[in-house]
């Protein structure tokens, strides 16, 4: 049995629906893959509950893909929100290096769902040679005429030379 919860697909091997409308799943598996039947990646789930448009709680879980098991990042429980619409949540970050900054861990923050009008991103990084930056953008929708912006960005850059650190507006 498959069924559609928020943006994936939820299978499970045993379903038992409960008086509450609430489903227990055992041997279940959550992809975002279109092949429901026999999916190229999903998370392998040994038991779940599912409250249809609220969440899934999971025991112990991990990720297979084009079915072969992945136990590193074993998940012991998990909990997933399914609920539909925007939601308040954490960015993940980017990570890399530069020459002249070295290395990076960049636009880490927080997302902000001010309503069904208006969402704040506050975001940040920095450096290991001393630069830093964030970022602050608070978008406004309106429903026939699209969406308005205002962004205020601030980087303290520092090339890694004695000396040269200055305040910039970002690039």
């Amino acid at each position: 049995m498959a069924t559609q919860q928020g943006d994936g697909w939820l299978a499970g091997g045993s379903v038992k629906k409960m008086p509450d409308n609430t489903f227990n799943i055992e041997h279940g598996k959550y992809t975002t893959c279109d092949h429901t039947d026999c999916p190229h990646f999903y998370l392998a789930m040994t038991k779940a509950k599912v409250i249809p448009g609220k969440k899934v709680i999971t025991g112990p879980a991990y990720l297979v893909m084009e079915d072969v098991p992945i136990y590193f990042p074993c998940i012991p429980e998990g909990f997933f929100p399914i609920n539909m619409g925007p939601k308040s949540g954490l960015l993940m970050p980017t990570y890399g290096e530069e020459s002249l900054k070295g290395f990076f861990l960049r636009d880490l923050g927080y997302y902000f769902t001010l309503g069904d009008y208006a969402d704040l991103a506050l975001r940040g990084g920095f450096y290991t040679l001393g630069s830093w930056g964030g970022l602050g953008r608070l978008a406004l929708h309106q429903a026939l005429q699209g969406q308005r912006q205002l962004q205020h960005p601030v980087l303290q850059r520092q090339d890694g030379r004695k000396g040269r650190a200055r305040l910039h507006p970002a690039e």
